[in-house]
């Protein structure tokens, strides 16, 4: 059985390609570059958010590829990446209405990898530090992990239950 898998990365990316910059700020206000696990992806939304903020009147690829170009944002080596995945971002684009949940998505993998580095930043304290020093760090790494836990907006749950799965 195939297994058919789509870049959350590149549907936000793509999808913010196709609204007009009005549009688009409240998904670009909802994330941070960080938010993207790629390269091409986190550059292309620092170039999304700086056109918008330039006052750029399109953000499709044709005039993202220009805003690059006119400002120097790429260098010379990064182009081929870059182009590869604004063309399947656009390709995989989804409606407006559907934007949030894709952020969602995109933050709640975002909030699993910093669960997945605080925990070993933990680890590897919990045989050195002192015990204040755990509670300190144990208190920061719970600060940053719920606020990025309260970023995620529209409600999703993870499935606990499979019932295709059931014995």
């Amino acid at each position: 059985m195939s297994q058919f898998v789509l870049d959350t990365d590149a549907i936000v990316i793509g999808t913010l390609m196709t609204l007009t910059p009005g549009t688009a700020r409240h998904g670009l206000d909802r994330l941070a570059p960080e938010d993207f696990p790629s390269w091409p992806a986190r550059h292309a939304f620092t170039l999304l958010r700086d056109m918008t903020a330039a006052g750029v009147p399109s953000l499709d690829p044709a005039t993202l590829v220009g805003h690059a170009q006119r400002t120097a944002a790429v260098a010379a080596h990064q182009w081929p990446g870059l182009t590869r995945f604004l063309s399947a971002a656009v390709s995989v684009n989804v409606p407006a209405c559907a934007l949030d949940f894709h952020i969602d998505l995109l933050l709640e993998a975002t909030y699993r990898r910093r669960i997945h580095a605080a925990a070993t930043r933990l680890a590897q304290l919990a045989d050195t530090a002192t015990l204040s020093d755990l509670d300190h760090h144990l208190a920061v790494e719970a600060a940053d992990l719920d606020h990025h836990r309260a970023r995620i907006t529209t409600g999703l749950r993870p499935v606990t239950h499979h019932p295709e799965r059931a014995a």
